[in-house]
């Protein structure tokens, strides 16, 4: 399995037999001097410095570009961008790293990235991405072992950046590893049993409600939901209080294990991969981890609404009358609408329980989304125009 490394700056890497990516968007690529570390890194695959200037020059303006039979790979990032995808084009990135492949002798992966730093997170992100965790392939005899290191070449990037986006690749690929298990492994029991291992990992205080106790506590839109499921619904809280934080955050997830729609079953074409309805849940999850384990200095908490929606004579009907946590009664009239009520009853306990200032609810909660911001933006929605404008700055 691949461990991750991010490092200031381009550095030597391990013994064994190596493949070197060299990345960057088109114009970043085009100022680069052949000089110094990356000629020491790269002159075996590119050639001298003249070599390189006459490569960067023809490059296109996206695409891999192949070296030195397969051992090394030149990606250029677009410069440009559409109202379609985001100026770090970090979607083009991650589609031209999946497509890289690493000789079976290889041991070690050199990623240098050359990037502005306000595009240095993205990048970093969409290349760990690329290295899965989860395969259950009968062909793979084995778990392959790669050491990947990621130069971030940046004047702004420091140390503690580096440290920052280690913690943060390991996030996101135990974010898809949780997406890309299959709910008859990823229950609604183990998904609880990966939470409180984050939890005790990085020192949080560890609450779990499951089952009756949901009902007994009146979570009525966790419990009803997930009751028809083979294993109980669950609702899990993990929380990093910190003393004089003037900030309570919470970050609330869907977690719905497997959506069958319920009774208004889905269709044949609309109920596969239905397992990754609970990305919610696994991205607030490993933002959790990743914001502790660095020492977030604000109070920070973490719910997690976890269901699987299935169906049983138990089950919601539509028509059925609820109670939610809040205390306010709610008809079904669609039981594959059921992402919002299990939300409700996460959303109101991170507001009077919990007392959170800001609240971020992450979720897989509709297709409408995708002809509202399309393929490459998530819908984001807030009561706070300050917030809003912070998210859209962020992200685009």
């Amino acid at each position: 399995m691949a461990q991750i490394l991010v490092r200031n700056g381009i550095q030597a890497v391990g013994e064994g037999l190596t493949s070197l990516v060299i990345i960057g968007k088109k114009s970043v690529l085009q100022a680069v001097s052949f000089e110094g570390r990356l000629q020491e890194v790269a002159q075996k695959f590119v050639g001298d410095s003249s070599s390189w200037n006459s490569m960067v020059s023809r490059i296109t303006s996206s695409g891999r570009l192949p070296l030195h039979y397969e051992l090394a790979h030149l990606i250029a990032v677009p410069d440009t961008a559409s109202r379609g995808n985001t100026p770090t084009n970090s979607h083009a990135l991650f589609r031209d790293m999946r497509s890289v492949t690493y000789p079976i002798d290889v041991q070690n992966v050199h990623i240098v990235l050359f990037a502005e730093y306000s595009d240095v997170l993205a990048h970093v992100a969409a290349i760990a991405r690329t290295f899965c965790k989860f395969s259950m392939k009968t062909s793979a005899t084995e778990v392959r072992s790669l050491n990947v290191n990621i130069d971030v070449v940046c004047d702004q990037f420091t140390s503690q950046d580096a440290h920052f986006l280690t913690d943060l690749s390991e996030s996101v690929r135990e974010t898809a590893r949780l997406i890309d298990t299959p709910a008859n492994i990823l229950t609604t029991d183990a998904l609880v049993e990966e939470a409180v291992k984050v939890g005790h990992a990085v020192g949080a205080t560890v609450s779990v409600i499951r089952g009756e106790d949901l009902l007994a506590g009146g979570f009525g839109g966790i419990y009803h939901v997930g009751k028809a499921g083979p294993t109980p619904p669950a609702f899990v809280v993990l929380s990093h209080e910190v003393a004089g934080s003037t900030e309570n955050i919470a970050l609330v997830g869907k977690g719905v294990v497997y959506d069958t729609g319920g009774l208004q079953i889905k269709t044949k074409t609309g109920m596969p991969n239905m397992k990754r309805d609970m990305g919610g849940a696994a991205g607030m999850l490993e933002t959790f981890s990743a914001l502790v384990k660095n020492g977030f200095s604000q109070t920070l908490h973490v719910c997690l609404c976890i269901v699987e929606n299935n169906v049983s004579p138990i089950a919601n009907k539509p028509d059925d009358v609820i109670q939610m946590l809040s205390g306010k009664t709610v008809e079904i009239n669609n039981t594959d609408a059921e992402g919002r009520l299990i939300l409700a009853d996460g959303v109101f306990y991170a507001k009077e329980i919990l007392n959170a200032t800001t609240i971020f609810d992450m979720a897989t909660l509709t297709g409408a989304q995708a002809w509202l911001s399309g393929r490459m933006h998530g819908a984001a929605m807030t009561n706070d125009e300050e917030l809003e404008h912070a998210v859209r700055e962020f992200f685009f």
